[in-house]
């Protein structure tokens, strides 16, 4: 009677431990505020695919509206329920991401899917300085001309890059961001939508992607950037070990 005793109570602690260990794990601690493509104005429904990975990560993502400005006390409301606040765009919803946040504190990480920057004058720098990380990821077919299936570039010009930041790199005095860049070889800028819109997009030639298209390249593809995003956020010294 004794033994089954100790059996009972060393039992029901450990049923507490992984009660407990699953309550953390089912509470995600960051989130992500998305910018869509066409300066935010497309719906974030078209990119389902791609947030049901990120938030399998135990990340929130949320939906920035269109023509919506997000003011600091947004921030600092979502800050009472995340330990990690971060920002993710979409080709020319970048420039908007960047304008939007320009003057916004506690927001960790920034990710730039494609980045497009919409200043025809090619003059304005966007600040990054307040931002722990910033990673560039690049579909690198959306760049170039290729020929199995033959496309044009979707974006022959007005790329983002860090050199469109308002940031010294020489100034050692100043606290500066990780930077880091992502290049995916053989995909094109709209395969990070839901396979319907990616495929349209292919098979018209406006966005040459992957030739493989299958669906399980495809999750194979928006799973890599989502490992990223988490590690990134999870894992302060993640980008320095890579």
């Amino acid at each position: 009677m004794k033994y089954l005793m100790i059996i009972y109570h060393w039992a029901y602690i450990l049923s507490l431990l992984c009660c407990h260990s699953y309550g953390l794990v089912s509470q995600p601690r960051s989130c992500l505020l998305f910018f869509t493509g066409g300066s935010n104005l497309f719906q974030s429904s078209i990119y389902s695919e791609f947030i049901d990975t990120i938030e399998s990560k135990h990340i929130d993502v949320y939906s920035v509206p269109f023509q919506r400005q997000i003011t600091q006390q947004k921030i600092d409301d979502l800050r009472v329920k995340y330990d990690s606040i971060n920002v993710i765009g979409h080709s020319s919803g970048c420039t908007t991401l960047f304008n939007y946040c320009n003057k916004l504190n506690n927001i960790n990480n920034v990710f730039l899917l494609d980045p497009v920057n919409t200043d025809l004058s090619f003059k304005k720098k966007y600040n990054g300085l307040q931002y722990h990380s910033i990673t560039f990821i690049y579909a690198m077919k959306s760049y170039k001309i290729t020929f199995d299936p033959f496309g044009l570039p979707f974006i022959p010009v007005f790329k983002m890059t860090v050199d469109d930041l308002n940031i010294d790199f020489n100034n050692i005095d100043s606290v500066q961001p990780t930077i880091y860049t992502l290049e995916m070889k053989n995909f094109g800028h709209s395969d990070i939508l839901d396979q319907p819109f990616a495929n349209i997009m292919h098979a018209s030639r406006i966005s040459v992607g992957n030739k493989d298209r299958n669906m399980s390249t495809k999750s194979e593809y928006l799973n890599y950037i989502s490992k990223h995003i988490e590690k990134t956020i999870n894992c302060p010294t993640y980008l320095l070990q890579n």
